[in-house]
């Protein structure tokens, strides 16, 4: 007969005694003994106080023991998490270790329904503008990285869930990407760029290994390589002149300006400025080392009216 084993709480002698019941041997054996005890979901609290308690839970055939001194304990991942004085700690590896503040890079309520959607992160500041990240991921992986600055979330646009990426600032407008707690890299197979209207444009640095911030405002991305601009000035009779810009972002995430024109037009080519650029669709790029001239850029040319 397999060993069965049930928990049992009970009120004897003015104290609360946590008894694991195995039936195949007939034995009940006492885990914890306190004046003080809650049950949990995930297993119990038991000690002098709810200030001074640890949190017993039975994992495979032996008993966790944390001495989490707090009632405010949850699970995330899998891994033990408790919140003291509004800081939170994990029990990762036998050891404690301090997280900081709870965040969330998706929708928090749904996490005891759905806690790998939740994207639960939490942030520790150090001071002079530094702070330290902690994410457990769904493989119960605790990943910490130190940064300074403010992180960036970016809107995940292949998520149903409202889920977030994690941009970690790494100094001269370059940044790591983490989703959940595992890095984003930029690849050929995938969009070399992160992209969100509040946020701003993001291409991958294959020099750097890193996310690189494009400074433009207004823009459209075309293409992995290829950026527009919609800008705007205004004219001596009160009104707004309105012009496109087309910039190239080579594999190091350097923004070129390539071409200026009153309009874009969009198809099997990019015309703009009297010029057009093929576009590989599948490939997600545009040919710069191929333009060629439209007929009227030509005529204008010939009578000296343009440039090339």
């Amino acid at each position: 007969m397999e060993n069965v084993y049930v928990d049992r709480l009970l009120f004897l002698d003015g104290k609360y005694h946590l008894y694991e019941a195995d039936f195949a041997t007939q034995t009940f054996t006492e885990i914890a003994c306190g004046v003080y005890a809650k049950e949990l979901e995930i297993g119990w609290l038991v000690g002098e106080s709810d200030e001074k308690v640890s949190f017993y839970r039975r994992l495979e055939d032996k008993w966790q023991v944390i001495p989490v001194n707090t009632v405010e304990v949850d699970l995330l991942h899998g891994q033990i998490i408790y919140c003291q004085q509004g800081l939170w700690y994990v029990y990762y590896e036998e050891k404690e270790i301090l997280l900081g503040e709870m965040e969330a890079a998706g929708n928090r309520n749904w996490w005891p329904l759905f806690p790998e959607r939740a994207r639960i992160y939490f942030v520790l500041p150090l001071g002079d503008d530094k702070f330290v990240l902690s994410i457990i991921n769904p493989n119960r992986f605790l990943m910490q990285k130190e940064y300074q600055g403010a992180l960036v979330l970016l809107s995940d646009a292949s998520s149903f869930w409202g889920e977030k990426i994690i941009l970690v600032p790494l100094g001269n407008d370059c940044f790591e990407a983490y989703d959940y707690a595992q890095p984003l890299l930029g690849s050929a197979d995938e969009a070399l760029y992160l992209k969100e209207l509040e946020n701003g444009v993001f291409f991958w640095s294959q020099a750097l290994k890193c996310w690189k911030k494009i400074s433009l405002q207004n823009c459209y991305v075309l293409a992995n390589n290829a950026v527009l601009m919609f800008g705007q000035r205004k004219t001596g009779f009160g009104g707004y002149y309105r012009f496109v810009i087309l910039y190239k972002v080579d594999e190091n995430a350097n923004c070129i300006k390539i071409c200026v024109g009153k309009k874009c037009f969009l198809g099997a080519e990019v015309k703009i400025g009297g010029w057009f650029y093929p576009r590989d669709i599948d490939k997600k790029l545009v040919d710069f080392d191929h333009p060629r001239k439209s007929r009227w850029l030509k005529i204008k040319n010939f009578f000296g009216l343009g440039k090339d």
